[in-house]
């Protein structure tokens, strides 16, 4: 992977607080901003929360926030961190990942999750988002069977069977591909999503036929409304 961290530790300094040590009345305790002296102890639960050190969550939001101004190399330094200190946290992963497809980094993308799901195999987002990267790779036979272990894991189901019946519609297994949309959407849909398929593949007979079948439960299925 191409070198991404940024050499600068005050990225994540904005996350520490520390009060102003300002000369106090003496023998008081406290300095003239109420703050304790050196050696006392907060009873203020905001004093005493500035004086943690920042948890996962806390730092995801904050490479949300540089990734929505487009500081996106500063995104990736703080996700990296985060990764690196809690590899445990999937979030961050996705979305260090995400930053990488975004960029057309696909290989780089692919191994951030490699990385994430060795650390968390029982993560199914981090498993079906590999997954989407082998799509975007045009590797579906390998898509479909990281969107198959995705959905083996239980959690959002219908998402990964879509992918799964999406995989097996670019490998030209129709039936197949029928089939797995079936189970999550109306059978009209299920045609449509793969008349689609099909024709991504130029596959004109199998587009003719499939929509030709959608039709016939649903007349209206794929047809734009006119702008009011």
């Amino acid at each position: 992977m191409t070198a991404r961290r940024l050499l600068a530790g005050a990225t994540l300094a904005c996350l520490s607080a520390f009060p102003l040590a300002l000369a106090g009345c003496a023998g008081s305790g406290e300095d003239l901003a109420g703050t304790p002296m050196r050696g006392q102890v907060s009873s203020d639960p905001f004093d005493r929360a500035t004086d943690q050190p920042p948890t996962p969550t806390t730092l995801f939001r904050l490479a949300r926030i540089l990734a929505a101004q487009g500081r996106e190399a500063e995104a990736r330094f703080v996700l990296t961190d985060i990764t690196q200190k809690f590899p445990t946290f999937g979030p961050a992963w996705c979305d260090l990942a995400e930053l990488h497809l975004r960029a057309g980094r696909t290989d780089e993308a692919a191994e951030v999750l490699e990385e994430g799901i060795r650390r968390n195999p029982a993560d199914a987002r981090l498993t079906g988002n590999l997954g989407m990267c082998y799509m975007v790779k045009g590797d579906h036979q390998r898509a479909l069977g990281w969107f198959s272990k995705a959905a083996s894991l239980g959690a959002d189901d219908a998402r990964h069977r879509g992918n799964m019946a999406a995989a097996l519609g670019m490998l030209g297994r129709y039936d197949e591909s029928l089939a797995e949309y079936q189970k999550v959407v109306s059978p009209a849909a299920a045609h449509y999503n793969v008349s689609v398929l099909a024709r991504a593949r130029k596959d004109a007979d199998r587009v003719r036929e499939e929509l030709a079948a959608a039709r016939s439960i649903d007349p209206k299925i794929g047809v734009r409304q006119p702008p009011r």
